[in-house]
């Protein structure tokens, strides 16, 4: 039985325990609440009577649009799902949503010789061991702005055996990778970190974006596709003072409140000479292939004690450094940014049903969805203002951010 909710005129449906949202506008919604009152044997002809009546459509006209909706219904699954028996109330299990028990240090590895660091994203503990001396320096470097010291208990432990040039990575003492080089070591890490902390327990969603901390302690996310310089925005943001909770993935609770992973920010090669004046220590940091593309990881700057941005850039990289985890944030701001050049600066008000489609396109990851879920989704999106904005420039983008942020502080 198909789990459905409201929002706005629209109506979002989902499978129990899925992963993907039926997102259907104001008409779509008003034919689908007709059709599952409709007879399975006649199904078509209420949804083409509504359509010449109420949008004056041709016959023919108004049985092609009902005959391709409902085509589309039944290949997503809709149609099907209408017709089952009710949900007996279980709730699908998924591995991902889990939380490890804690973990004790492996027994199989010479602690002696391996450098052991510990992490925290989202509030999670990790656990890092790595045998490689050059791998563990280039880690320590890495991971600088999410390391803690301290015993803390460990959801998960991560190993990192063999040398820079022939490696192997084992996750909660089972394989999950090798290569060779330092580069993909390094990017393994990281991806299986953020994986963990986005996955570690039950999340809303996981927002494709980034997030950064305002003023008053709510939370900004831009939400957007790879390419469309939220990034480079965000970075810019976090150097103007607002602390960044994670440049590119963002998980929320199931109450809606945004986590930050602070993960180092992974910066492209356009965005070097962009960044340059406000994140000079750009040009310092070496340089990666990831996914065949050259980056640049930076830390993110963070609040110091006085709630000012720490902007001495020189990290002792030779300690570890205590972090702590930025509490959960309410959400307080949707912006939709796009980089177009040549465009004259310019933002759109956003309805919950348009939020919500374009997170769905910046690729947000949803799991095991319930009825509760769903609600708490619909919420969710209605209960924060939304803008799509788009500029030419850095400078513009910075301008229209603030103004949104003037308007609602």
């Amino acid at each position: 039985m198909l789990l459905q909710t409201t929002l706005g005129a629209s109506y979002v449906l989902a499978h129990p325990g899925g992963d993907r949202l039926h997102l259907l506008n104001a008409s779509a919604a008003d034919l689908w609440q007709l059709y599952q009152r409709s007879d399975e044997l006649d199904e078509a002809r209420p949804l083409v009577q509504k359509l010449i009546k109420d949008q004056g459509l041709a016959t023919e006209v108004a049985k092609a649009y009902v005959e391709d909706l409902l085509l589309h219904w039944r290949q997503t699954g809709l149609v099907a799902a209408r017709f089952e028996l009710p949900a007996t109330g279980l709730t699908p299990v998924c591995d991902w949503v889990k939380t490890p028990p804690y973990l004790e240090i492996p027994q199989d590895l010479n602690t002696a010789q391996a450098m052991i660091l510990t992490v925290k994203l989202a509030g999670l503990c990790c656990g890092v061991w790595i045998e490689d001396d050059q791998l563990a320096k280039a880690l320590a470097v890495l991971l600088s702005s999410v390391r803690i010291t301290g015993a803390e208990r460990l959801a998960h432990h991560l190993v990192l055996t063999g040398t820079a040039s022939h490696w192997q990575m084992s996750v909660n003492e089972v394989f999950e990778a090798s290569g060779q080089g330092l580069e993909d070591a390094l990017t393994g890490v990281l991806h299986v970190l953020i994986n963990l902390a986005c996955q570690a327990e039950e999340r809303l969603l996981v927002i494709h974006g980034a997030g950064l901390r305002l003023n008053n302690n709510q939370g900004l996310l831009l939400i957007a596709p790879g390419g469309s310089g939220k990034t480079t925005l965000a970075t810019a943001l976090n150097a103007q003072g607002y602390e960044l909770l994670s440049d590119d993935v963002v998980p929320v609770t199931l109450t809606g409140k945004l986590l930050g992973l602070g993960t180092p920010i992974c910066l492209k090669s356009g965005s070097w000479s962009v960044l340059a004046d406000l994140r000079p220590d750009i040009a310092e940091a070496p340089m990666f292939k990831r996914f065949n593309q050259t980056v640049r990881y930076v830390p993110p700057l963070r609040l110091n004690q006085g709630e000012g941005i720490d902007n001495n850039i020189d990290i002792d990289r030779d300690r570890n450094i205590d972090r702590d985890s930025m509490p959960p944030l309410p959400l307080g701001l949707l912006l939709f940014p796009r980089y177009e050049a040549n465009s004259a600066p310019h933002c759109i008000a956003l309805c919950p049903e348009e939020a919500l489609r374009l997170i769905i396109e910046a690729e947000a990851v949803l799991r095991n969805l319930t009825q509760a879920k769903l609600d708490a989704l619909a919420t969710w999106i209605s209960s924060v203002p939304a803008y799509a904005i788009t500029y030419p420039d850095l400078d513009s983008a910075l301008a229209l951010v603030q103004q949104h942020l003037e308007a609602k502080l």
